[in-house]
């Protein structure tokens, strides 16, 4: 029994909602540091999951649930293939180079110079397999993405040229892409003294080549919820539970063993995301204000990424507190109204982006949509 085909999945979006939520609340600790106390603070990292790490699982689930449909359905020919890279990029790039050359422009206004390996970000090759530039940070995750979904798709196509049984040959890539950039990611730390030298997040963490996995495992549950949905779904409650408690178990756990930290917490929170797939995947509806206000971050989540950071946080918020006579750290009650300005910026500004530019754009992609046997990408 296959999963019924929905616009919309309420329990996806709550994941995507919580994911970027995290995201925007890590960037803001700025405004509340001041006013904590060192086991406050270390309380605080706790209890906010990484969001990109949730992104990552949450995008391979729903990808590669349209991949699958594809191979099932028309199967996976080059028009095929081309055809999912053109809805993809339809999806990611018009939002993503639009605020790349907003940003460009500014930082040539601001120092008469582009930064450093600029053109880079036009082909997400900033931090392929070296740090990525502090010009906009954020755009890390979005070379992760771009580049298995140009690499992974690939593959699977040339391999089922060579081979009939195409599920075997899926199971098979997918088991081959998570072991093989496991194995290198281990190498990679235990090679070199990234922890030592305070420098692991960005050789590590925020690389292209060791964090293609973490949207592997959101394929595997595509997979398994493809081909084995009652067996993927029958112990959903156990296996939710089970994700949260690998989850933050393993932000605690990271937080008192570096070597744990080092070498295995990525991988444990991919598995814990992936863990909580088969019961967010069967809450298909909600009901009330919580209901829309999850659905409504959801569905400007991406331009809540592009925006929360380089443009809300380090463009727009200084002159802004300045302009208002508000001090980060003066006052409690001013660091709150900071970060809640930051927050309400940020998702006005997303909701500007997607109504005006985003959701335009998604709509002119329809004609690349195949005619039968996809799942409508959220």
């Amino acid at each position: 029994m296959n999963p019924p085909p929905t616009k919309r999945i309420y329990g996806l979006d709550i994941l995507r909602a919580a994911a970027i939520l995290f995201v925007i609340q890590s960037h803001g600790l700025v405004f509340v540091r001041p006013h904590l106390k060192p086991d406050t603070l270390h309380a605080y990292w706790l209890f906010i999951l990484d969001g990109v790490d949730l992104f990552f699982v949450l995008s391979g689930f729903l990808i590669g649930g349209i991949l699958l449909r594809i191979m099932d359905g028309t199967g996976l020919g080059w028009k095929q293939l081309t055809g999912f890279w053109v809805r993809r990029w339809f999806r990611t790039l018009p939002n993503y180079f639009l605020v790349l050359l907003f940003l460009l422009a500014a930082y040539f206004y601001a120092y008469d110079a582009f930064p450093e390996r600029f053109l880079h970000f036009f082909l997400f090759i900033q931090n392929f397999n070296s740090p990525h530039p502090d010009f906009f940070p954020e755009a890390w995750s979005l070379s992760v993405e771009e580049w298995f979904y140009l690499l992974i798709p690939l593959g699977l196509f040339l391999l089922s040229r060579v081979s009939k049984y195409k599920r075997e040959v899926l199971l098979g890539w997918i088991v081959f892409i998570l072991v093989t950039v496991t194995f290198y990611r281990i190498y990679k730390s235990h090679t070199h003294s990234y922890m030592l030298e305070g420098t692991w997040d960005m050789n590590i963490r925020k690389q292209v080549l060791t964090r293609l996995d973490s949207i592997m495992y959101g394929i595997l549950g595509a997979y398994l919820s493809q081909y084995y949905y009652q067996a993927w779904t029958r112990h959903k409650n156990t296996l939710l539970i089970a994700g949260l408690v690998i989850l933050f178990g393993s932000r605690a756990l990271g937080s008192v063993n570096s070597l744990y930290y080092e070498y295995f917490y990525l991988t444990f929170q991919s598995i814990g995301t992936f863990l909580l797939l088969p019961k967010l995947q069967t809450i298909s509806r909600g009901k009330g204000v919580l209901y829309k206000a999850i659905t409504f971050i959801s569905v400007i989540s991406y331009s809540m990424y592009l925006l929360h950071l380089t443009v809300v946080l380090k463009i727009f918020m200084p002159p802004l507190l300045a302009w208002m006579g508000l001090v980060i750290g003066s006052h409690w009650l001013v660091s709150g109204l900071c970060y809640l300005l930051y927050l309400s910026i940020t998702i006005g500004l997303s909701y500007l982006l997607y109504t005006f530019f985003e959701r335009p754009i998604m709509m002119l992609r329809e004609k690349y949509k195949p005619r039968k046997n996809i799942a409508v990408e959220q």
